[in-house]
């Protein structure tokens, strides 16, 4: 990442640091400002820039790589998680008709086991 990361944090606000950086981040990558692959800066240079202390952008990444939006590496850094596209479903509307014939042809037969109608055909002797 060769420009700094944009993020504006409220000190007055009720909402602590990591939270902000947490929401401020998750909201660059939902967004697609972060696209994934994106390298993020470390979380001693992010603290740097933003001038808070490196526990609270550290305890912000965790959060954000425990919701797999970063992905951390020794070697490589850390960088945007690859995300797949969200593939938009569009779902065929019941039929109106359906249930009514589906109940009609649950109900046709002779049921099995239903409560208070003995089973006539058991029995040893007509009646």
């Amino acid at each position: 990442m060769d420009q700094p990361l944009k993020l504006e944090l409220d000190r007055s606000a009720k909402t602590p640091l990591t939270e902000q950086i947490r929401k401020g981040i998750s909201t660059a990558i939902e967004s697609g400002v972060l696209a994934p692959g994106a390298r993020l800066p470390s979380w001693l240079d992010l603290a740097a820039q933003l001038g808070v202390a490196r526990g609270t952008v550290r305890t912000a990444y965790e959060k954000l790589s425990a919701a797999q939006l970063i992905v951390a590496s020794r070697a490589g850094g850390t960088r945007v998680a690859d995300r797949p596209a969200a593939i938009a479903r569009v779902e065929q509307p019941p039929d109106p008709g359906s249930f009514l014939e589906r109940y009609l042809e649950m109900t046709a037969g002779p049921a099995i086991f239903q409560m208070g109608v003995p089973a006539l055909e058991t029995f040893a002797a007509t009646l």
